[in-house]
């Protein structure tokens, strides 16, 4: 596995390992030279839908939907970014910033 591929929300992260590169938003090829990278905990947000109101009635109120968020934060010469996780990739994020700290 030469590149690790995180979708963060508004943005597609791709980091190279062979070449030790990371391309984000711009789609410019930076080095990871210097470059850090942390996954801090982010928000759970509970809510009803509505098939769970179809599916159970007044009951979900006491099972609401769970979205939980976190943030990837990279750092390097210069910048510092913030990208918003979805629950479903935190693990993913996990990896990534460990890559990244491991060849920054």
């Amino acid at each position: 596995m030469s590149k690790l591929t995180l979708k963060a929300k508004g943005a597609l992260l791709v980091l190279d390992l062979k070449h030790r590169t990371i391309t984000g938003v711009s789609g410019r090829k930076v080095p990871l030279v210097g470059y850090s990278a942390e996954v801090g905990a982010g928000s759970l947000h509970k809510r009803q839908t509505v098939t769970r109101w179809a599916l159970v009635g007044p009951f979900a109120v006491i099972a609401p939907k769970k979205n939980q968020t976190a943030t990837l934060t990279v750092t390097g010469p210069g910048i510092a970014k913030v990208f918003e996780i979805d629950g479903d990739h935190v693990t993913a994020a996990q990896q990534f910033a460990a890559q990244i700290n491991l060849f920054g």
